[in-house]
């Protein structure tokens, strides 16, 4: 079988486990994500602003048992005692919600789900895990068109696919998933039509590119960034240098344009401190906040490493052994080193960097500003899980650098007729799972 044939088998199984076992509302601000999507349901875009300043929405008074989930070490049989609960449509409150900055891209697959569950009459929770599988089924197969396109890199894929974080992320209500997802999917897109494609892009790849950028920046806007890698397309697939800079820049503008208009109408984001001396910070003093942001990569580079491996699940409250971490690292950096097959430009190499370091930035400052107490020297909120859509990179790095051709951006050193298996890789993904599925398990049995 084919390296992608096996991975859509063995994510619809593993990931089934995780939607049933990872209780609703124990996934990182899963219940916040919740209510944005059930608001969503209800035809409201955009959260509203109660008169005391507070933003959320109006919901049915009996969806707290969500936020329960949160706060408590939830128990599979309370879960199964709360299956027949229907919201209550005319007992509304108003339920603040964190997530009101997203937007209906990053909720799709959730929001089709529970509408259907809805149209459907269906209990709530019944409902919810409906909206669970249609995020996951979505990531799965844009993940599995990308084990079966991208070039090189199949089993780095399927890897990270199968992160206990990855996973998680899946199969719960948050949006990171379809983020990490739509990632993988543009470099992967990208890095397909530069080394396999040899054509002119059709319209439909064109239109396809957009999508994929737009769907990605929509989701969150710190990612927007990675639509930069569109510019080591070579310039003959586009037919000249001019139509490569008039489409690539094109597809930019729209997305910013959309980027913006979101900005406008949506909710400021509040902060829970005062962002404006941290900005201030940042602007008075650079090297300063350099030093901070270079203090906070040294001093939680541990924790940043595992939880990116899925070290921490739930709300960091299920820890995974340090062993097996070290484990996926060292499994992930063999992966990285043993596809040499393709020679990259130098600007592809440095495009990748940059983008990589860009994101990084992006994603400290934004907790800088919001997160983090003035006068703190380490940068609060920064989690291993943000750096997940741009894990891909990485490998990019390990390939060796040459000089370009007139129809190819690099030249190829062996063409393999195709990815021979790597059966310590399945066994290490199928106990990782097993191991984080049952972890999972034993905190709330």
């Amino acid at each position: 079988w084919k390296i992608e044939k096996i991975f859509l088998i063995l994510s619809l199984i593993i990931g089934t486990l995780y939607i049933f076992i990872l209780p609703v509302g124990r996934a990182p601000d899963e219940a916040s994500h919740f209510y944005r999507i059930y608001e969503l349901t209800t035809g409201h875009f955009v959260s509203s602003i109660s008169d005391d300043g507070i933003i959320g929405s109006m919901e049915p008074s009996d969806i707290e048992i969500i936020g329960d989930f949160k706060e408590n070490n939830v128990t599979y049989t309370e879960i199964i005692n709360s299956l027949n609960l229907y919201p209550n449509e005319e007992n509304q409150t108003f339920i603040h919600t964190s997530a009101y900055s997203y937007n209906i891209f990053s909720y799709l697959p959730h929001t089709i789900g529970m509408l259907i569950g809805k149209s459907l009459n269906l209990p709530l929770l019944v409902t919810t895990y409906i909206a669970k599988a249609f995020n996951l089924v979505t990531c799965i197969l844009i993940l599995y068109l990308c084990i079966k396109f991208i070039p090189l890199f199949k089993k780095t894929v399927l890897f990270i696919s199968f992160l206990p974080i990855t996973m998680q992320a899946m199969a719960s209500l948050s949006p990171d998933g379809l983020t990490i997802a739509s990632s993988i999917a543009l470099i992967s897109f990208v890095l397909y039509l530069t080394y396999s494609y040899k054509k002119e892009l059709s319209k439909k790849q064109t239109s396809l590119l957009f999508v994929i950028c737009l769907f990605l920046s929509m989701s969150k806007i710190a990612y927007a960034p990675i639509c930069l890698f569109l510019f080591t397309i070579p310039k003959e697939r586009f037919g000249s240098t001019k139509r490569k800079l008039i489409t690539i820049i094109a597809m930019g503008s729209i997305v910013l344009v959309t980027l913006l208009a979101w900005l406008f109408i949506a909710p400021s984001v509040q902060s829970a401190y005062d962002s404006s001396a941290q900005i201030s910070t940042i602007i008075s003093n650079p090297l300063k906040y350099l030093a901070i942001v270079l203090h906070s990569l040294s001093a939680n580079a541990t924790m940043y490493i595992s939880g990116l491996l899925g070290g921490y699940l739930e709300w960091f409250n299920v820890v995974l052994s340090p062993i097996y971490t070290i484990a996926s690292f060292v499994i992930f950096i063999l992966l990285c080193n043993k596809e040499k097959q393709i020679v990259i430009t130098k600007t592809t190499k440095f495009l990748s960097i940059a983008i990589f370091a860009i994101i990084t930035m992006i994603t400290f400052t934004t907790m800088f500003i919001q997160w983090t107490k003035t006068g703190e020297t380490i940068i609060d909120g920064v989690q291993g899980r943000y750096f997940l859509p741009i894990i891909l990179f990485v490998p990019i790095w390990f390939l060796p650098t040459g000089k370009s051709t007139a129809s190819s951006p690099a030249q190829r050193k062996a063409r393999p007729l195709k990815t021979p298996q790597n059966y310590y890789l399945y066994g290490f993904v199928i106990f990782e799972s097993i191991y984080a599925i049952t972890t999972i398990a034993c905190t709330h049995l």
